[in-house]
């Protein structure tokens, strides 16, 4: 009986972690920049919760993050109602986009 639970119980966190959206990552994101204005601020992390993790990534890319962040999100459910995160600025360090520490 123990057996069967365990492999229920297996196959249950499987489907669950299967399902779950992947986390937002700036992975596969152009950074290059020549000045400030070239980045934009974008969310990374969890697309289902709270947080204010944040990375940058190059304004041409904006569209193409926003969608992919739509579609990651939409395979949510009960999205929580989240304080707003404090703001944060991109810079453009040695040619690449960057939220300073």
């Amino acid at each position: 009986m123990k057996r069967i639970f365990m492999c229920v119980l297996g196959c249950g966190l499987l489907w669950f972690a299967a399902c779950a959206p992947a986390p937002m990552t700036t992975d596969g994101y152009d950074k290059t920049c020549s000045a400030d204005t070239d980045c934009t601020v974008v969310f990374v992390g969890p697309v289902c919760g709270c947080s204010c993790s944040a990375d940058a990534i190059a304004k041409t890319e904006e569209s193409r993050y926003s969608t992919e962040y739509s579609n990651r999100q939409s395979g949510c459910s009960n999205l929580p109602s989240c304080a707003p995160c404090p703001s944060v600025t991109a810079t453009c360090s040695n040619g690449k986009c960057a939220v300073p520490n």
